[in-house]
């Protein structure tokens, strides 16, 4: 299991349990690959990105496949963030690396697989002229050397970790990691929705080509439950 920053000992000595839970992410990601490809037929090139944060216990898992992320963040609610603020929340990245041909190291896991780069070399070609800038995605028929298989790590959870942001590549072309939590803490003092004040101004700098539009999802962690946010 690939260690995330606030890895203790402890989390290391339950390898046991952390390899079993990894094993149920690889298994239910490998699950929605196929239901992806069944779906899709034989539309070749439709891929997704995908991210996820799993609270067991004391520990927090996340496991990824593409270039959306998921960020932590290491802060108090009831505080009013500044940027630049040493004192204000902290922002960890959770799922790293970025899935994409630019990561030496995907790339040439992707090559190791089979895959073929473009001319440019900046993406995975498949047949029909397809090309796609993830390594590793749900979907992605056509295109050899690309890979469902997500990266799993864990963290153990403080009292001051609140929230989870989960993004795709949209928001994060906006927002660094830490942009983020501020703009989601912020939102939470004015009382309006985190999840939709990120896709917002990312939609706001969106590429004409995008017409999905960005993505954002904020957990909220807390020591009575857990609460899932998401733009309207």
């Amino acid at each position: 299991l690939a260690p995330a920053p606030g890895t203790t000992p402890a989390m290391r000595a339950s390898s046991h349990r952390a390899r079993d839970v990894r094993g149920a992410l690889e298994n239910a990601f490998d699950d929605c690959n196929n239901r992806w490809q069944r779906h899709a037929g034989s539309a070749a090139g439709s891929a997704a990105s995908c991210a996820v944060a799993l609270v067991l216990g004391g520990a927090l898992f996340s496991a990824h496949v593409g270039d959306c992320r998921a960020v932590l963040c290491r802060g108090d609610l009831s505080s009013d963030p500044h940027p630049g603020d040493e004192d204000g929340p902290l922002a960890v990245t959770l799922t790293v690396p970025d899935h994409i041909v630019d990561v030496e190291a995907e790339r040439d896991r992707a090559l190791e697989l089979g895959a073929a780069l473009s001319r440019s070399g900046d993406y995975v070609a498949g047949a029909g002229g397809i090309r796609i800038r993830v390594t590793r995605c749900f979907g992605a028929n056509g295109v050899p050397g690309v890979s469902a298989l997500p990266d799993v790590s864990a963290t153990i959870l403080r009292p001051a970790d609140t929230l989870v942001v989960a993004a795709d590549q949209a928001v994060w072309q906006t927002f660094s990691a830490q942009d983020a939590v501020e703009n989601v803490l912020w939102s939470i003092r004015h009382e309006d929705v985190g999840a939709m004040v990120l896709s917002e101004f990312a939609q706001a700098n969106a590429a004409p080509r995008d017409e999905e539009g960005p993505a954002a999802v904020v957990l909220y962690l807390s020591q009575d439950g857990y609460g899932l946010q998401r733009p309207r």
